[in-house]
């Protein structure tokens, strides 16, 4: 596939700790894993596993994680050459739980901040070159404005949280492929999802703010879809479920690339469906 999708956002190492009794001000005997992360390096690794050529935009440090992210990249041949990378530390995520609902998580996104709407604004044309863009949703307001009012692409995005989904009200209309979960796009339209009729309004409510495609993803009550012509809703089968984190990306890469395969909404929706169904069935996560 000669067309390339450019994706810009957060990487990071998520740093998982479990404690085999129950957190205590002690030391704990337990297990530490170490993953590649991250909304924009997760979807480029997932689209490249599909045979899509990416080009990731993020900032890095110079430290043995960024050489992991650099590492991983190459062997899929993602182009990060257009990323930052500093005199500084990769952003990591620390996580410390026992096993219980309760984990408390420690996020240091620092490197972040460097890409600056003055950086952003200098990779345009590579972003505007592209047969689509996805931007990740986790940049603050300013910046999301200013990439949604000058990529002139196909933008997709995911809402990522209940939070982003906010800061994207005023700007659905720049938005060609939208992905909410069912908590976030409650937050969007203001009313409860429960019925056909309900997710019907509600995913018109965003055709009409100008989205052209909108796929609302349930768990395991499916996906519904949307394109303003062609409604519809795709169950989401009996999965064994072994890893649901990063099946986002899996989700959205296929979309991805079947919307760059001329396929219709619904065509599209089931790609998705498919990705995510064999990305939960087994262990798809990068450790180091």
């Amino acid at each position: 596939m000669d067309k390339y999708v450019s994706v810009i956002g957060g990487s990071h190492v998520t740093v998982s700790g479990t404690s085999f009794g129950k957190l205590s001000g002690e030391e704990h005997m337990g297990v530490v894993s170490f993953k590649l992360d991250g909304e924009a390096r997760n979807l480029s690794e997932r689209l490249a596993m599909n045979g899509v050529n990416v080009k990731l935009i993020t900032a890095l440090g110079r430290d043995v994680f960024a050489g992991e992210i650099k590492s991983v990249a190459q062997k899929l041949n993602i182009d990060y050459s257009a990323s930052l990378t500093l005199d500084a530390s990769t952003s990591v995520v620390v996580e410390v739980g026992d096993g219980s609902e309760t984990t408390y998580t420690v996020c240091d996104y620092r490197v972040l901040r460097n890409m600056d709407i003055g950086f952003l604004g200098s990779k345009l044309d590579i972003l505007n070159g592209g047969a689509a863009c996805y931007v990740d949703a986790e940049f603050d307001s300013d910046k999301l404005e200013f990439l949604f009012n000058n990529i002139t692409c196909p933008i997709f995005t995911d809402t990522v949280s209940v939070k982003s989904s906010t800061k994207l009200r005023g700007l659905l209309g720049h938005i060609h492929t939208l992905k909410p979960n069912k908590a976030e796009l409650e937050n969007l339209v203001g009313f409860s999802l429960i019925t056909e009729n309900n997710f019907r309004a509600a995913t018109d409510i965003l055709i009409q703010a100008g989205v052209k495609n909108v796929f609302v993803t349930c768990g395991k009550d499916g996906v519904w879809y949307s394109d303003g012509n062609e409604f519809g809703h795709i169950d989401a089968g009996n999965a064994i479920v072994v890893n649901r984190i990063g099946v986002g990306g899996a989700f959205n890469a296929a979309l991805i690339k079947a919307f760059l395969e001329g396929k219709s909404v619904s065509a599209q929706a089931e790609a998705g469906v498919k990705a995510a169904l064999e990305f939960i069935s087994g262990d798809n996560v990068v450790y180091l």
